[in-house]
């Protein structure tokens, strides 16, 4: 962290297995044991609940656990969940309502975080989504990078917001806090057309959805390119300096907000919003500077 330049980390799960998802006291657990790790040095670090989202009722009462017995300041969650019959689900149903209730309640974000795909998309032959067409066409390493880190885990949790804004969330939610990471998951670079086709005979629009509910953190992303075009559609103010931390090595991360801050992309104080005081609003962090 030091060698970073990073003065506070807020920590978070990794991607779970899929079964974790309706195990209700295997997440209690897991925030159990992060916040007492975290206890050990609190000017270090703040946590975000894992929730177990299969389960949307006990996914509420697990994030207002997390925030009133542990100080979290949100949750990151899988953006879409694998059933017990093996098909991936999402969050835009009327059941995820307490949730986002909660979340509003508490006035903490909730952070939509890539997760795998049902094994089959990658392994079959012929079928998966991700696994080529025929046996042997391309390597497992690229049907599973296909799939993930490269293209799929972006893909779907794109869809994951897109589905929450055309079920009417952020109607009935219009102050709910959301957070995609990866320079905003592929949504920034497709907004204007998708806002072109779903906003269509809407009363609230994707763009202003964008602009009111939307946070995008730069996670794992190193590049002035993508920078670029998120500048170009998003407020400042709702972009966070993130490192996806192990994914990605918090020195890469330093010497990129270096390069940024040399591009004269940004003027000074916007360095400073995306840097650190974007996150410290948006998850009241107090100084940290």
């Amino acid at each position: 962290m030091d060698a970073g330049n990073v003065q506070l980390q807020v920590v978070s799960h990794a991607p779970t297995a899929a079964e974790a998802m309706y195990l209700a006291n295997n997440t209690r657990l897991a925030n159990d044991q992060l916040a007492a790790r975290l206890a050990a040095h609190p000017e270090r670090f703040r946590g975000f609940g894992v929730l177990p989202m299969g389960l949307p009722a006990q996914a509420a009462a697990e994030l207002r656990r997390c925030v009133a017995e542990h100080g979290f300041v949100g949750a990151l969650v899988d953006a879409h969940v694998t059933t017990p019959a093996g098909l991936t689900a999402f969050f835009d149903g009327g059941e995820y309502d307490l949730l986002w209730a909660a979340a509003v309640e508490l006035d903490v974000p909730i952070y939509l975080h890539p997760t795998f795909p049902p094994l089959g998309e990658i392994l079959s032959s012929g079928q998966g989504l991700y696994a080529p067409l025929e046996a042997g066409g391309y390597s497992g390493y690229d049907a599973a990078a296909l799939g993930t880190a490269a293209w799929g885990w972006h893909s779907q949790t794109a869809l994951s917001f897109l589905r929450m804004y055309l079920g009417g969330v952020f109607e009935r939610f219009p102050t709910l806090q959301v957070v995609l990471g990866h320079m905003g998951e592929l949504v920034p670079y497709y907004l204007w057309r998708a806002d072109r086709y779903l906003s269509v005979n809407r009363t609230v629009q994707l763009r202003d959805v964008f602009r009111r509910n939307l946070h995008v953190t730069t996670s794992g992303i190193f590049s002035l390119e993508p920078m670029a075009t998120l500048l170009k559609v998003t407020d400042t103010k709702r972009v966070l300096y993130s490192v996806d931390w192990p994914f990605a090595k918090n020195e890469d991360g330093k010497a990129f907000m270096e390069t940024l801050r040399q591009s004269g992309m940004v003027s000074q104080e916007e360095f400073k919003d995306i840097a650190y005081r974007n996150s410290q609003r948006l998850l009241k962090l107090g100084g940290h500077s």
